[in-house]
């Protein structure tokens, strides 16, 4: 599949899901996709074993137009990965909150940073080693992984809400 990484025996997920519109995805198409920062930090967003919040998402982003919105299916190695849904993984929670009084002391008080940042850098330099991060949603019971490194992507199929089919890898 082109996704193993030497030594990992980590997970592939070939059910992951990531919505967005025509031009967007058209762009990924091109130039792979580009890490951004979202709520469980930086990286690549897809929700895992079922499309339907990618479809919703992928809805909004095109306006309402079925024709538009685009899910794009990936194949996803999720390499080391952590659990930033403080309710899911109180031993997190406890660390983070630990953190967040370090980077209060760092800048002498209030933190200039968004939520997402501060998730950003904690895992940046607590735990370096992590190539995805999840959190797992209770309200959808939807798992979200960002993949923090574009090279554990393989795109499998491109398909507009209207079953166009943009690009397919089956």
């Amino acid at each position: 599949m082109g996704l193993n990484y030497e030594g990992e025996t980590s997970e592939i997920r070939t059910d992951a899901y990531h919505g967005t519109d025509l031009a967007s995805a058209e762009s990924i198409l091109r130039s792979g996709f580009i890490p951004q920062l979202g709520i469980v930090g930086v990286g690549a967003y897809f929700d895992l074993g079922d499309d339907s919040s990618a479809r919703e998402r992928a809805l909004e982003k095109a306006g309402g137009s079925f024709a538009q919105a685009v899910v794009i299916r990936a194949a996803v190695h999720l390499g080391q990965t952590i659990e930033v849904n403080f309710e899911l993984n109180p031993q997190i929670k406890v660390e983070f909150q630990q953190f967040q009084k370090e980077i209060e002391q760092r800048f002498g008080g209030k933190i200039p940073m968004n939520f997402s940042q501060q998730k950003e850098l904690f895992i940046q330099e607590r735990h370096p080693e992590i190539h995805s991060a999840s959190y797992f949603q209770t309200r959808q019971n939807q798992l979200t992984v960002a993949v923090r490194d574009s090279k554990r992507i393989k795109i499998l199929s491109v398909v507009t809400l209207t079953g166009r089919v943009i690009q397919s890898c089956f």
